[in-house]
């Protein structure tokens, strides 16, 4: 099970000797997070890079009757770059067909009818023809981001959800004074979790008021446009981090863990010493790497087979 970033953190300062921090002395925790959100996003880039079916995740999107564009998941790795897409004209898992990628050139936005083509821009999905059943659905596979890494901020002390239109009537919060300032100052988004990292509710996005009251306990302003997903809650008791899309704990193998906290090691020694006496630490990074890159083709050779290619009839004409 993955380690709770706050003790991760206390591991790396204790192995680099910076446990000593204050407002005057010492690394801040916010530059550890920093560096271990750095070294998340290196070693997940450099994983896709080689097997990027590893991450993938798939959903379902309903179509709207004469609606050309789709968001596109807003927790999609790469926005520009979807695994595939399919189309079924009535929503019948047993009736998805493959539609292909194209570029701008190739879209045309004249007529309607059952899509056979997709093109990718500025984090949308344009359908061609313009779908016109009604019922119909895409099935949209696409390599996953991890979440963000933060530590806990505070916790939940009371909470009222309206399920009749996934709205927060009302959100209290116990939460220091530095990481109200903190917040107002540089956030706009928190994410809710359970003990152990799971999120329970992402992007629970503030006011312009942001987070009031004089404390222990403060109020979280929701604003008004937020409308939370169907089966996201809170409890009280659940833990805040802040970030649209964030957890105390990272979603990776254990074996990314030791590879996490090397590069953190790295970037500290880097601010302490010579660069010449990182080499040691530099080459362990690369090996780790390698290791867990290999390890992850394991996964994906048992994830990928030969696609099939089907000539639905009709296709040629728009090719």
């Amino acid at each position: 099970m993955a380690t709770r970033l706050d003790t991760l953190i206390t591991h790396v300062r204790s192995a680099t000797e910076n446990q000593e921090v204050s407002s005057s002395v010492g690394i801040p925790d916010a530059e550890f997070i920093r560096y271990f959100n750095e070294a998340q996003d290196h070693i997940v880039a450099k994983i896709i890079q080689q097997h990027k079916y590893v991450f993938g995740q798939e959903v379902i999107i309903p179509i709207v009757r004469s609606q050309e564009a789709y968001d596109v998941p807003d927790e999609a790795f790469v926005k520009n770059k979807l695994l595939y897409v399919e189309y079924s004209d009535d929503g019948n898992p047993d009736n998805y067909f493959p539609l292909r990628s194209k570029t701008l050139l190739e879209r045309y936005s004249f007529g309607s009818g059952v899509p056979n083509r997709y093109v990718l821009r500025n984090g949308q999905i344009l359908l061609s023809p313009i779908p016109m059943s009604l019922g119909a659905s895409l099935r949209v596979n696409y390599i996953k981001r991890p979440c963000d890494l933060d530590v806990r901020r505070g916790s939940v002390s009371a909470v009222t959800l309206d399920p009749s239109t996934n709205t927060i009537t009302s959100l209290t919060l116990t939460i220091t004074s530095d990481n109200v300032s903190e917040f107002n100052l540089n956030e706009d988004h928190i994410t809710i979790i359970d003990r152990l990292g799971n999120i329970k509710m992402k992007g629970v996005l503030a006011d312009s008021t942001g987070i009031t009251g004089a404390g222990p306990t403060y109020t979280f302003n929701v604003d008004s446009s937020f409308v939370y997903q169907d089966g996201e809650s809170i409890s009280v008791g659940n833990y805040i981090v802040f970030g649209e899309f964030a957890s105390s704990h990272h979603q990776l193998d254990d074996q990314v863990e030791r590879f996490l906290t090397t590069w953190v090691m790295w970037k500290i020694y880097k601010r302490d010493v010579a660069a010449q006496n990182t080499q040691d630490i530099e080459r362990e990074l690369n090996i780790l790497e390698q290791d867990i890159i290999e390890s992850y083709a394991n996964i994906e050779d048992g994830m990928v087979t030969s696609p099939i290619i089907y000539n639905w009839e009709g296709w040629e004409d728009f090719n």
